[in-house]
């Protein structure tokens, strides 16, 4: 053999000599003596594959939550005001300009039903005034509706299908 050769074969054997070396202090040094529930428990804290199939089924479950929420009944109060102002182009009513006021306040309560039907009950007052009129006018209404779709959106398995 040439000197080549030798030097690269003893150069190897070196290396080599110190990977087993090197191995063999690495693998004291990480040996752990655990029980078996440690094990276990050490398992299922560091295995990210668990810690991934976890975070689905939360996830999951978070989907389940939020898709029977659409189920809830809602509540709604509107208050609304308004003002106008218009020229009067009548001779009969001696003002320059009409001016109106009006406030409303809704109360509304409502549901999503299963079949994919909605309903709502809601009670609507108005208060409006205006410097033509002599006295304020005031009207309120209780009004209910249901509507049920008859084709989109129709149906149990439709509805429940998120969840």
């Amino acid at each position: 053999m040439n000197r080549r050769k030798k030097s690269l074969i003893t150069l190897c054997g070196v290396f080599l000599s110190f990977l087993l070396v090197a191995g063999e202090g690495l693998a004291q040094e990480k040996a752990l003596e655990l029980s078996a529930n440690e094990c276990i428990e050490r398992a299922l804290t560091e295995n990210l594959s668990l810690k991934s199939s976890r975070m689905g089924i939360r996830l999951n479950e978070l989907t389940v939550i939020q898709e029977k929420s659409s189920f809830d009944p809602s509540l709604s109060l509107n208050v609304s005001r308004g003002q106008s102002e218009s020229p009067n182009y009548t001779s009969y009513i001696p003002v320059n300009s009409i001016n109106e006021k009006s406030t409303k306040l809704n109360f509304t309560v409502g549901q999503n039903i299963a079949t994919g039907a909605q309903w709502g009950v809601g009670f609507y007052n108005t208060l409006s005034e205006s410097n033509v009129e002599l006295e304020k006018n005031f009207s309120s209404y209780l009004g209910m509706n249901i509507n049920q779709p008859l084709l989109k959106g129709f149906g149990k398995k439709i509805n429940y299908s998120g969840i």
